[in-house]
């Protein structure tokens, strides 16, 4: 039974069609932008970034950062956004809560909305372009809020809890009560350090680390507490990781170690 060849002429005009559609994708996506980095300005051209909340169609209020590194951190952020093929029609986003990134320079301000939308996470530059990110990148950006909010306001509202956990399980407890100035302002730095790093990875559950540290941020007026744990993982790198499932990032080391030796001292 003789075997069925493809005839060469026609994997060559198949490989020519496949090549002819690829050439034109890619001169449509090149020629739209789609899938392309959002272009930042540099930090040292932003004189003041202004970032602000709006939630339900509710002004939540609004920080003004002026530190040139802060200002970096921020935009690091937001660098990891890429065109999507959804335009920008509007003044401000349709979404009823979003985020507000204005960017004042010499000659022109540059304006930001970070929003969620059926599930997907945006950055919008009205009447230019949309931008897509992912969730991990979203939630950097309302931490930050949260993180500089709180540090510019000196929120009195809030306390913190800390403690050693092992598998999940709570060892001991320390609180507002029992901590020193100093020790509050190292908490205060190692939630800082973890919320400016742009990069996140998916974290690890809780229960299944054998050792690691708690920080609890408790809202007294509200019911509300913000949690972040500290562990070591396998190559010893430290990380601070938003929720029990949440993402983490890179931790100073030092800071880790400070923080580590010092809930070990006061439990």
């Amino acid at each position: 039974m003789k075997q069925f060849r493809f005839p060469k002429t026609k994997i060559i005009k198949t490989a020519v069609i496949f090549l002819g559609l690829f050439i034109i994708l890619f001169a449509i996506i090149s020629s739209t932008g789609f899938y392309q980095r959002i272009k930042l300005p540099d930090s040292k051209e932003v004189n003041v970034l202004y970032l602000s909340m709006v939630e339900n169609g509710e002004d939540k209020g609004k920080v003004e950062v002026n530190d040139t590194q802060d200002i970096s951190n921020i935009l690091k952020l937001l660098a990891g956004a890429r065109k999507s093929m959804e335009s920008s029609v509007h003044d401000a986003p349709l979404a009823q809560s979003y985020y507000k990134i204005n960017l004042e320079m010499l000659s022109v301000n540059h304006i930001i909305y970070v929003y969620t939308y059926k599930n997907s996470y945006y950055l919008e530059e009205p009447y230019s372009a949309v931008y897509k990110i992912s969730k991990a990148e979203y939630k950097k950006v309302v931490a930050a809020y949260i993180s500089l909010k709180d540090t510019i306001t000196k929120d009195v509202n809030a306390k913190y809890e800390i403690n050693r956990m092992n598998y999940g399980e709570t060892k001991e407890t320390k609180t507002n009560e029992n901590l020193t100035e100093e020790e509050i302002e190292l908490v205060e730095a190692v939630i800082q350090n973890g919320l400016v790093k742009s990069a996140a990875w998916q974290g690890k559950d809780i229960a299944d680390i054998a050792e690691c540290y708690a920080i609890h941020k408790v809202f007294t007026d509200t019911d509300m507490k913000d949690s972040y744990y500290v562990y070591l993982l396998k190559d010893d790198v430290s990380v601070i990781q938003t929720g029990s499932n949440g993402y983490y990032s890179i931790l100073d080391l030092k800071l880790y170690e400070k923080i580590a030796e010092a809930i070990e001292k006061s439990l």
